[in-house]
């Protein structure tokens, strides 16, 4: 996995404990969209499970999205939910 950063110029755009995409990017007045890249149902191989610190087996749903502020990609998110829990 590869992380691009880009240092922004101001920081009226943050994510905070309480406050959403959707909630900061409309606080700016900006449009505020999000995309599923990709859905898929894993196992926890060992490289994944230190990666995640689920155990090893463990089924997963995994989801990869991509966020947008006025239509430009700002965010690459990546989530993995137990499906026993789901």
């Amino acid at each position: 996995m590869r992380n691009i950063f880009e240092p922004a110029r101001q920081a009226t755009f943050t994510l905070g404990t309480i406050e959403t995409f959707a909630e900061s990017a409309a606080r700016n007045h900006w449009k505020g969209t999000s995309g599923v890249l990709r859905f898929s149902e894993v196992a926890t191989n060992p490289a994944l499970a230190e990666k995640t610190g689920f155990s090893e087996g463990t089924r997963l749903y995994s989801i990869q999205r991509l966020h947008y502020l006025n239509g430009r990609p700002l965010i690459l998110n990546r989530s993995s939910f137990r499906q026993d829990v789901a």
